[in-house]
């Protein structure tokens, strides 16, 4: 690409065609790309989410009303779902559904439990899209558990 010198039209005082054409187009072109490349809009495939927007959970299951030293422990990693949770993608889309408040949770509506007392405590420290998430809450047992909670304490 040969670089013209900057000339002015002599009839009308504006800068020729053949400038425009020669250095303003192709200088704004390569202003464009490095913007849109700088700024993760041109990434090719899916953009990554950033970490503001990250879900990551670090889900307990204690038996009895207090965590106890050894309780049940996964993480919940979601976008994508992955983790060591049995059940990432449905665990992920139930957390989703709720918006991220755990108190929430789609659960399983109409499931019958007994009335037996063994109780169990949940824990979750962590984020939804960027949204920190402190849940603790104890059930009469573990069907209640998973009665109000669905997939997500289910490990």
């Amino acid at each position: 690409m040969a670089i013209e010198p900057c000339v002015r039209s002599h009839d009308n005082d504006q800068w020729s065609t053949e400038f425009e054409l020669t250095i303003k187009y192709p200088l704004l072109i390569v202003a464009l790309t490095i913007a849109l490349v700088t700024y993760g809009f041109a990434t090719p495939g899916r953009a990554a989410i950033s970490n503001a927007q990250q879900t990551e959970l670090d889900l307990t299951i204690s038996e009895g009303l207090v965590r106890v030293a050894a309780p049940r422990v996964r993480k919940l990693i979601c976008d994508p779902p992955s983790g060591d949770h049995p059940h990432p993608e449905m665990a992920c889309h139930d957390v989703a559904a709720a918006e991220g408040d755990l108190a929430r949770l789609p659960g399983e509506p109409g499931k019958v439990c007994s009335g037996l007392y063994k109780p169990v405590t949940v824990t979750a420290l962590g984020e939804w899209r960027g949204v920190p998430v402190r849940f603790g809450q104890s059930y009469r047992n573990a069907c209640k558990l998973m009665a109000s909670t669905g997939l997500v304490f289910d490990f």
